[in-house]
């Protein structure tokens, strides 16, 4: 006899398998759970709507030979505002990315879940805008993890608040003006900036996202939230990527541009390196007055006929009388 387990749990990943399946990445209170939905994908399929997408169902699960097997899955909560919008959903499918690389287990599970379906639902609803609550998830999400930043005064001086500050990703120090001056760093939290991360990390649950800042604001603290998310991970999100290109549509263009750039300019030092070691460079001149000189010339750049009489002589009229006499017979 087969047992089974029921648990709720979110659907972070739903992938077509076969001709009608879906392999399913769920975070549930213990933590993350794959799971097959065989024949979930058949319109008439008990399990079609509870395993789709970003669904909050209760499921049925009892283990399989290599992973669990969804017998049932009844639908809690959908959130339908994500599939409305290519932002919405691009900043849904990064946190859904964020929480199964940090793959909490046990109490974490729990609390990690909880902080996800609240920050789904006001992105769903449009209630808070999506950077703010970008933000909030990721610098929240990292200190449930175990990643909490030191946010309380400034590392050297103790300085709590006045003026601009800086937040070292590297260190996960905060330090005042005048001493990241003297390490060498440059101030990326204004005042508003500095107390949403206060409030991110020392807030309840249930007032985690009752608050509000300029966009100025949120672009410092996005910024910093987001360098301090891909410090503690290290390694890039492919869906945070692909967000930035739905943000910033040149941004990613203006990167490879940059990067094609300093390796032309890696080429060119090194061909000066090799020149100058005894190699003969190539003449630069020369090749762009050949490429002047190959250069097809325009309609008023075409040349002139040439002017006057010939230097050939003019066929003659009749060409039977100029021709010479034969020579007498000899008889």
């Amino acid at each position: 006899m087969r047992t089974t387990k029921t648990t709720t749990g979110l659907v972070l990943r739903a992938t077509k398998t076969g001709e009608a399946d879906r392999a399913l990445l769920l975070l549930t209170p213990d933590g993350l759970v794959s799971a097959m939905a065989k024949g979930a994908l058949r319109m008439r399929s008990r399990l079609f709507s509870g395993t789709g997408l970003f669904c909050y169902s209760e499921f049925v699960l009892f283990e399989g030979k290599t992973m669990h097997v969804v017998d049932a899955a009844s639908v809690k909560q959908v959130f339908w505002g994500l599939h409305e919008d290519v932002e919405r959903m691009a900043l849904a499918m990064y946190y859904a990315e964020l929480a199964a690389t940090l793959s909490p287990t046990g109490e974490e599970a729990a609390a990690q879940l909880r902080l996800l379906l609240n920050s789904l639902y006001f992105l769903s609803e449009g209630k808070r805008p999506p950077r703010q609550l970008k933000a909030v998830y990721e610098l929240r999400a990292m200190t449930l993890a175990g990643f909490m930043p030191d946010l309380v005064a400034c590392a050297d001086c103790a300085k709590y608040e006045g003026g601009a500050f800086c937040f070292d990703a590297m260190s996960g120090c905060l330090y005042c003006a005048a001493c990241a001056a003297g390490r060498g760093l440059a101030c990326n939290l204004d005042a508003p900036a500095l107390a949403a991360m206060r409030y991110i990390v020392f807030s309840e649950d249930a007032k985690l996202f009752s608050f509000s800042v300029s966009p100025q604001a949120a672009r410092q603290l996005g910024a910093v939230t987001q360098h301090w998310t891909l410090v503690c991970l290290n390694r890039p999100l492919r869906s945070l990527e692909f967000l930035c290109t739905v943000w910033e549509p040149g941004e990613a263009d203006r990167k490879k541009t940059a990067e094609a750039a300093g390796s032309t300019r890696e080429d060119g030092c090194a061909a000066a390196e090799n020149g100058a070691a005894g190699a003969v460079p190539p003449e630069p001149q020369t090749g762009l007055r050949e490429a002047e000189t190959a250069k097809a010339p325009e309609a008023s750049e075409a040349p002139e006929e040439p002017r006057g009489t010939p230097t050939e002589p003019e066929p003659p009229e009749n060409p039977e009388k100029t021709k010479a006499p034969r020579a007498p017979a000899e008889q």
